[in-house]
């Protein structure tokens, strides 16, 4: 089977899970893997050069979307956690202003 025979295989199972998951409600990459070991038995895929170079870089891939995701995700869990201001409290400090604020006129 040569490189695009692999591909349009490939293509056609994602293309299956995903309509399948939409369909039952059940995750893509779940049946993704699924489907594409029940392909590659059934066809007896075999992995090509282009392929293995890509899942070389898997780690690297997984290892800058998890710091781009935790940049994002750590900074706000802190400011949530303790800068997030006390909406009641500072609605009583308000009603204190207006209020003195008001016993000046008087």
């Amino acid at each position: 089977m040569d490189s695009v025979q692999l591909a349009a295989v490939l293509a056609a199972v994602v293309l299956i899970a995903s309509v399948i998951s939409v369909e039952l409600g059940v995750t893509v990459a779940l049946l993704e893997l699924t489907l594409g070991v029940a392909a590659g038995n059934l066809v007896h895929l075999q992995t090509q050069d282009w392929l293995d170079f890509i899942a070389k870089f898997k780690t690297q891939f997984s290892l800058l979307v998890s710091v781009v995701v935790l940049s994002a995700v750590v900074p706000t869990a802190i400011a949530e956690r303790w800068f997030l201001p006390d909406a009641e409290r500072e609605q009583r400090i308000d009603r204190r202003l207006a209020y003195a604020e008001s016993e000046e006129y008087v």
